[in-house]
């Protein structure tokens, strides 16, 4: 694989929030993925501190249930309707994979290294986003879309329950997948010159 092979990779990444029920690769193999991107993803320190759980079928659908009910809970009235026809497009997926850091591993490796202690949650964040694009990617390579959603804390302590998540974890990400059902929009052109500097 070229360099151009691997931009071309990137740049089929997209965010996709209307999802279909079904999925060109099987369920094992979306598995196999992630599992095999979690294993060769590098986190600060090799503290490997990052959690991913994967929602296949009702697991998903239950999740977006309970999220809706929770953030339900705090958003305004005039928003339910809009947040349920948005939640349920995620529910409609094939599945939702929710990324977590284990707080007790990254504290560990805080009292392992003192003198860089006050860095590791950042760079526990970092892991996490590394494996989140990885696997965004891979499954966009695949055939299938994806977005990226951060309904945490509000939703923590319903899904721990109801899942048996440990309390150390903490999410941090939620990503539901499934067949795209229409393309993402044209990505907006931006000015890569003000972001990249050569010194």
């Amino acid at each position: 694989m070229s360099v151009k092979d691997f931009l071309a990779m990137t740049a089929v990444r997209r965010t996709n929030y209307k999802l279909g029920g079904t999925s060109p690769i099987p369920a094992e193999e979306i598995t196999a993925i992630v599992r095999e991107i979690v294993r060769q993803s590098p986190s600060a320190f090799n503290s490997q501190s990052p959690r991913v759980a994967i929602l296949y079928a009702d697991s998903s659908k239950k999740f977006w249930e309970i999220a809706y009910g929770a953030v339900k809970a705090k958003a305004a009235p005039e928003k339910a309707g809009a947040l349920k026809e948005k939640m349920d497009a995620f529910a409609a997926g094939f599945g939702t994979i929710l990324y977590f850091d284990d707080e007790k591993v990254t504290k560990a490796a805080a009292e392992q290294f003192p003198a860089y202690a006050e860095n590791f949650s950042a760079w526990a964040q970092q892991a996490n986003a590394m494996i989140q694009f990885s696997v965004w990617t891979a499954l966009s390579v695949a055939g299938l879309g994806a977005s990226l959603q951060h309904y945490n804390p509000v939703v923590d302590i319903p899904v721990r329950e109801e899942f048996g998540f440990p309390v150390r974890w903490k999410l941090i990400a939620q990503m539901p997948f499934g067949a795209p059902l229409e393309p993402p929009p044209p990505k907006p052109p931006s000015d890569i010159g003000s972001r990249v500097i050569v010194l």
